[in-house]
């Protein structure tokens, strides 16, 4: 269990309700680690306060592991993306005056906001432009 919610934490990618979905998939019809109703009460019972998707993974570790479990479970999916956003932000404070650092920080700055249709369109858009942006300020 903590495996997949360490996998989940590093590749896990497209908001909550993606990788609620994902789980569901993974987790009720691959695995086979829950039932179709005990995914629907994860979902509805949002008691915690916090994100849907860790809500819902720690919700499942409970159920697989009890107390320890929902412990493990937890720390697992939030880990990685704890890490990534601190060896970011190091970056950024060590290597923040480059302009390509910079137009990272601001397309990672304005994910969370591109929800929709196509996000990943959105971001390779966005991105570009900074990139060209911070190349014409190179030259």
């Amino acid at each position: 269990m903590v495996r997949y919610f360490l996998r989940l934490g590093c590749l896990g990618f497209g908001g909550p309700v993606a990788l609620v979905g994902q789980m569901e998939r993974e987790l009720v019809d691959g695995k086979k680690w829950l039932t179709k109703d005990q995914m629907r009460e994860a979902i509805a019972c949002q008691s915690l306060p916090g994100p849907l998707a860790i809500q819902v993974g720690i919700y499942i570790s409970y159920l697989r592991g009890g107390f320890w479990g929902a412990w493990a479970g937890g720390w697992a999916f939030i880990l990685p993306n704890f890490i990534i956003v601190a060896a970011l932000g190091a970056l950024y404070v060590y290597l923040g005056d480059l302009q390509p650092v910079t137009a990272i920080v601001r397309v990672v700055s304005v994910m969370p906001q591109l929800e929709g249709d196509r996000p990943e369109v959105k971001i390779v858009l966005l991105a570009g432009k900074q990139f060209s942006t911070a190349s014409e300020h190179l030259d």
